[in-house]
């Protein structure tokens, strides 16, 4: 019998059943300015919605499961995510992304667990690789160049960013 870890990308995950969690935004003392988004694909459009409501201007979406995988719902989600996002007027980076780097405005959203250098530097990093860029800030930094902010574009990142 063969096995496997994780279902393959292809697979439908099962997320019907679930009920998205209660709003989070009245418990805050003020409005987001920025959401960073960790739930299942299902629920991302409404959690930008509702934080847009709430006053957020921007997001960084982790999650996966839009049209990055060859699968019918994934495309349609993905579709409906692009439209809220210019129905909401959100900036979103993502969906499946690794995070924001802004080292002169020490704002941080990405998931690497390694300690990061956060001043503000003359260089930006622009790449498709979450990881390749990773690597060459790291490296930079080693010889001495302060990296001050990082983005890898994806397909729903407005043009205006890059």
């Amino acid at each position: 019998t063969e096995y496997t870890l994780f279902p393959p990308p292809s697979c439908p995950m099962k997320w019907d059943h679930l009920k998205p969690p209660a709003s989070p935004y009245t418990e805050l003392p003020e409005p987001p300015d920025h959401l960073v988004v960790f739930v299942p694909a299902p629920f991302v459009e409404a959690t930008l919605r509702e934080g847009a409501a709430a006053g957020a201007c921007s997001a960084t979406v982790v999650s996966s499961g839009f049209d990055e995988v060859p699968d019918p719902l994934a495309i349609e989600r993905g579709r409906r995510l692009s439209a809220a996002m210019v129905e909401l007027g959100i900036a979103v980076s993502g969906p499946n992304y690794l995070g924001n780097f802004n080292g002169g405005a020490r704002f941080v959203t990405m998931t690497d667990n390694r300690p990061q250098r956060t001043e503000p530097g003359p260089i930006a990093v622009v790449g498709q690789s979450g990881g390749l860029v990773m690597a060459l800030k790291r490296t930079l930094e080693e010889r001495g160049m302060d990296v001050g902010y990082i983005v890898w574009p994806t397909s729903r990142m407005p043009a205006a960013w890059c």
